[in-house]
């Protein structure tokens, strides 16, 4: 577990790049659901049908996701507890727990469904068709397998492996992306800028839209990251003068 001192209430706040290191790594985990294949099939495909014209709703899920996220992370750290904790806590009815979990665990199973797709997907344009796409969601789940083994290993499996295997993975496919965003024919003002401020819906870009929200907007997200913050507890503000000598001042009679 990493501590950091939390510094006292009075105290100015400041930037540090120590600070922003210590707390990158849940930032890096929660970031790979922006970065999946899932998200990235989705993406493609909304692109592919229905050009710029969606983008309005990849950057309205975006702004969502961003707040979303912040009410995961303040959950975490105020409440002490993740969300599936405080929520279980939180109902009384062991039906309408039952009820939640039902309802949570569909939302899961259906973003990671996308994901395992996606990297089915993925594997088989990759490889020329060799990899057939069952072969390639089999592939993938051993692999998802294979990162949670880090965290279990009894040598050196912990949360901070972890997140150094994503940090390396969403590295690499964020150049990747840069290097193609950067070579790409991008119409930046005829395409990009009126995609974005001029929301249009038609029909048939509807399922995609859909696509596109339900890969940004993931349940299973906002509980892993407030989970992963309780790896990041603050360490007890130093105590001011006066309170300090209020402490040691005896009891009177």
């Amino acid at each position: 577990m990493v501590r950091y001192p939390s510094g006292s209430a009075n105290a100015p706040l400041r930037f540090s790049w120590a600070a922003l290191a210590a707390h990158a790594g849940p930032g890096l985990l929660v970031a790979t659901a922006y970065l999946d294949p899932g998200n990235l099939e989705a993406c493609v495909t909304a692109g592919a049908s229905s050009g710029y014209a969606l983008l309005w709703v990849l950057a309205a899920a975006t702004a969502a996701g961003g707040c979303v996220q912040v009410l995961a992370v303040r959950l975490g750290v105020g409440g002490g507890a993740d969300l599936a904790a405080l929520a279980s806590a939180g109902y009384r009815s062991r039906a309408a727990a039952a009820a939640l979990w039902a309802s949570t665990s569909s939302a899961v199973a259906g973003a990671d469904i996308q994901a395992l797709a996606g990297c089915a997907v993925a594997l088989t344009g990759l490889s020329g068709g060799s990899v057939p796409p069952p072969a390639g969601v089999g592939l993938a789940a051993a692999a998802s397998l294979g990162v949670l083994w880090v965290t279990t290993h009894p040598t050196w499996g912990s949360v901070r492996a972890l997140e150094a295997v994503f940090a390396c993975l969403v590295g690499g496919l964020a150049a990747c992306l840069g290097v193609l965003a950067a070579k790409a024919p991008v119409d930046w003002r005829g395409g990009v800028l009126p995609g974005l401020v001029t929301p249009t819906l038609t029909r048939g870009d509807a399922p995609a839209a859909a696509a596109i929200v339900g890969s940004v907007l993931m349940t299973h997200n906002l509980f892993l990251h407030s989970a992963c913050v309780q790896s990041r507890q603050p360490a007890p503000a130093p105590a001011a003068a006066g309170e300090e000598e209020e402490e040691a001042a005896p009891p009177p009679p």
